[in-house]
């Protein structure tokens, strides 16, 4: 009993002694505790080779923070593809495509893509008001090499934001290396064909000359390294009519400038075919129009296209819009100057390889095309599945711009930016290059249908024109038929092919009848 009394006592004055005590610093008194800003983290020895280079880029303790090392993993996928085809060969032996498959050096192929360089990549995204920031970082110890390259090795400070105006919707300012991909094919010619065959197929491949200039495909590669600026901007809606679908919905029509730095040589060289438009020439600057204007209801119906030649500057742009093109290259406003440019960009990178920004009411139009486009039976199944695929595919309505920046480094690739999704480890501001096309891809069979529906139109006007004209002929000099060239400038003048048919064999006869063309 007084050992059990003194126990008591002693563990009393222990809690007095214990609560009378300065208290100390909790990251002291507890070893396992962690500070505001703190991780506890693996020893360096434990760690994977390439998590510092990687999360040092990224924000960790948002909603989102994936790391991933794949060490030599690419070139063992292509030491293992290879086998895998090689087992297929083994199967069925006659079948000769498996038997080319397999006979390729597929971890030569992954190295000449620079893929084996591919060890790590991470990914971090946290909110920001209603968006995303993100950053996605891919690691490339060896230096960027294949189609890592596609847009380029050097960061460059983003200077045609000049020629967006200041309510421009979608800006994106991009290097394309297209020389990298004349090397991947000689590269990989040599390594699939050994020595002379290899160099054969090749120079089969970019040996293809292109136009009567002789220009070959090789060399329009290695001439094709620039800087692509896309400048958009949405205009007035008009009803679309989307197959599968029962009434007729609105779509903003869309205003674009593109330039192709240093790529004005596509037309002086023409490989890109002018002769049939109209040129006029002003000082340095070499306008290209079609002699007759886009048909109505096609897909520049309303518009004024134009190629345009900047001599001065060796730029190639084209445009939907002249009007539009001349706003863009006025310098008169800066998108640089709009408050909802300036917040999307915020702390992003200066300069890169690659800037988009695209406007709260881009991506609202996209909403609305869409949801209209689930409604369709030719297009809602298909969204569905994509939207799994691509998160972007699957946003809600927005009320914040954003803005996406790509740099290189020595080692990595590194992209940052404002967006309606969390990083989905795609480098996300290629999703805007995505969600465009298919903004694209889901109007263009719809504006085809409009196109041809309008052409039609127009041949059956002309067929009628030519019926009721031959008709009067035949009344005027009691012959029993003639042919289209005869009523030509009497009678009318000569009508423009809208669909490439033609009219030239064309007879009216007394009896009637009915005129078709092809």
């Amino acid at each position: 009993m007084k050992v059990a009394i003194l126990t008591s006592l002693l563990a009393a004055l222990a809690l007095v002694f214990t609560a009378c005590a300065p208290k100390q610093d909790d990251a002291t008194s507890d070893e396992k505790s962690l500070e505001a800003d703190s991780f506890p983290l693996l020893p360096k020895e434990q760690r994977a080779e390439s998590f510092d280079a990687v999360a040092g880029k990224l924000d960790l303790g948002g909603e989102l923070f994936t790391f991933m090392d794949f060490g030599d993993m690419m070139k063992q996928m292509g030491e293992s593809i290879g086998g895998f085809m090689q087992s297929m060969q083994m199967i069925q032996p006659y079948d000769q495509g498996l038997a080319m498959m397999g006979s390729l050096p597929y971890d030569s192929i992954f190295e000449t893509l620079g893929l084996n360089n591919f060890t790590a990549m991470g990914m971090s995204s946290y909110r920001e008001g209603t968006l995303f920031h993100n950053k996605e970082v891919i690691y490339l110890p060896g230096g960027p090499e294949g189609i890592f390259t596609l847009t380029g090795v050097e960061n460059k400070p983003f200077d045609t934001l000049a020629l967006a105006p200041k309510d421009a919707d979608l800006f994106l300012e991009q290097n394309l290396h297209a020389s990298v991909i004349e090397q991947m094919i000689r590269e990989g010619s040599a390594e699939i064909f050994k020595g002379k065959k290899g160099r054969e197929m090749a120079n089969e491949i970019l040996g293809e000359e292109l136009n009567d200039a002789g220009m070959t495909v090789g060399e329009l590669l290695q001439k094709s390294d620039t800087r692509l600026t896309i400048v958009m901007r949405l205009g007035l809606s008009h009803e679309l009519d989307l197959p599968g679908m029962a009434d007729p919905f609105s779509i903003p029509s869309m205003h674009f400038v593109i330039r192709l730095e240093g790529m004005a040589w596509l037309v002086e060289d023409e490989i890109i075919e002018t002769s049939r438009m109209k040129r006029d020439e002003t000082g340095d600057v070499v306008v290209y129009t079609p002699k007759t204007p886009p048909p109505p209801g096609g897909p520049l119906g309303g518009m004024d296209p134009a190629f345009i030649v900047d001599k001065a500057g060796g730029s190639l742009f084209f445009t939907t819009d002249l009007d539009f093109w001349q706003e863009c290259t006025s310098g008169d406003s800066s998108l640089s100057d709009s408050p909802e440019y300036q917040a999307a960009v915020k702390d992003l990178p200066t300069g890169g390889t690659s800037l988009i920004y695209v406007s709260k009411d881009t991506f609202n139009a996209f909403v609305d095309l869409r949801d209209n486009a689930k409604a369709s039976t030719e297009f809602g199944g298909v969204l569905g599945i994509y939207e799994l695929i691509l998160p972007i595919l699957g946003i809600g309505e927005q009320s914040e711009s954003s803005a996406y920046v790509t740099m290189i480094g020595e080692d990595f690739i590194f992209s940052e930016g404002r967006w309606p999704v969390y990083s989905d480890g795609s480098m996300s501001g290629n999703s805007a290059v995505i969600m465009t096309g298919m903004f694209a891809a889901m109007a263009i069979p719809s504006f085809n249908k409009v196109r041809e529906t309008s052409r039609e139109k127009v041949v059956t006007n002309n067929l009628r024109q030519i019926a009721s004209a031959g008709q009067q002929y035949i009344l005027e000099t009691g012959e029993p038929e003639v042919k289209y060239p005869q009523l030509v400038g009497d009678y009318f003048s000569e009508i423009q092919p809208v669909a490439g048919e033609s009219y030239e064999d064309l007879v009216v006869k007394e009896a009637g009848g009915t005129l078709t063309v092809t």
